[in-house]
Order: structure tokens, then sequence, then C-alpha cells
């Protein structure tokens, strides 16, 4: 990736990272989703990760930290399909493989850490939000 584009509106910002390549997934207090040397994306392992849109029907979901080392590989062969900062604190990530991740806005574990060094720089723990 070669630049990041970013388009906001009132509630969000929309990330354009279409078709970015993961290099890496690292799980420990929060799981850090790294895109090559461009930037990285941190989340609190309470996020929710789904095969599927979280609110489809018999969607099955579990925590990014009870999740396998297989889903985690699935992710690393992935590349973004959409990824949403939602200024409330949420994030909403869609991988081709058909992974889905999101991260709620508030609650214990719901940190989010997006850095762009350099083009864009957000973070969030529970409701407080810097961007």
């Amino acid at each position: 990736m070669s630049q990041l584009t970013v388009l906001e509106n009132d509630d969000r910002w929309i990330l354009g990272l279409r078709n970015t390549r993961i290099s890496a997934v690292r799980r420990g207090e929060v799981t850090t989703i790294e895109l090559g040397a461009d930037g990285w994306i941190k989340v609190g392992n309470s996020a929710v990760v789904s095969v599927g849109a979280v609110t489809a029907p018999r969607a099955r979901t579990e925590s990014l930290a009870a999740v396998s080392e297989e889903i985690l590989e699935d992710i690393t062969r992935s590349r973004i399909l959409s990824a949403v900062a939602f200024k409330s604190g949420a994030l909403r990530l869609v991988f081709d493989s058909g992974i889905h991740l999101n991260s709620r806005a508030a609650g214990r574990g719901s940190t989010v850490e997006i850095s762009f060094p350099g083009v864009f720089s957000w973070s969030c723990e529970g409701n407080s939000s810097a961007g």
C-alpha cells in the first residue's frame, strides 16, 4: 500500500484499505494486525470475530481472545475488503476470507488504535477517543 486515503463522514472514517494484504497478526494484551511497513491496527481482545456478518441468522461469534490460531492464520492470509472506524470508538473490519472483526465502542477490552504514521492516527479506549 503506497498511500492511505481516509473519507470522513459525520459519524465515521472510511479507511481506504481495500485490497490491503495483512502482513502479520500478533496476539498479546491487544491483537495487532500489521499492514506491512505502512501501518497497523491494534484491537482489544474483547472484539468479536465471525465468519460472515455478525447480524446474519445463526452467525457464530467469539471473542478475539478465544479464536483459534487457524482463524488468526486465515486473517493473516487475507486482504481487507472494508475498514470503518466509527467516531463512537467502534471498528469494523471485513476480510476477503469471509471473516468479520467488530470492536464495540464501550466496555472492558474495547481498545482500538489505528496508526499510519504521518497520514492518520486514531485511538479509542472505552468511550474516550482521540483523532
